[in-house]
C-alpha cells in the first residue's frame, strides 16, 4: 500500500470520528472540520512516508549485512582450503 494512502486512512480512522462529533454538536462547522482533517491527513501521510523510508533503510542494511556474512564465510572457507593445501604439501617426509 502506498504510504500516503496509508497515512490518509490512519487520519480518517483516528481524526474522523472526533471531528464528526464536533460538527454534530455544533462546536465546529463542516469546512473547519474538513480543513483540520486535511491537516491531520497530511501529517499522517508525511509520517507514513518517513516510516516507509526507515523500513526500507533497515531492509537495505540487513541485505548488505547478509551479503557481507556470506562473503566472509566464503573467504574464510577459501583461506582454510589454501592453508590445508599448503600443510599437505609440506608434510612430505624424505624417504631414506
Amino acid at each position: 500500500m502506498n504510504p500516503v494512502t496509508a497515512g490518509c486512512l490512519v487520519a480518517a480512522a483516528f481524526a474522523g470520528p472526533p471531528l464528526w462529533s464536533l460538527v454534530q454538536e455544533g462546536q465546529l462547522d463542516s469546512i473547519a472540520a474538513m480543513e483540520r482533517g486535511a491537516v491531520v491527513a497530511g501529517v499522517c501521510a508525511i509520517g507514513a512516508v518517513f516510516l516507509d523510508n526507515v523500513i526500507a533503510g533497515f531492509r537495505e542494511e540487513t541485505a548488505k549485512a547478509r551479503q557481507l556474512a556470506r562473503l566472509s564465510a566464503a573467504l574464510a572457507e577459501e583461506r582454510s582450503a589454501e592453508t590445508a593445501g599448503r600443510d599437505t604439501a609440506h608434510d612430505h617426509t624424505p624417504s631414506p
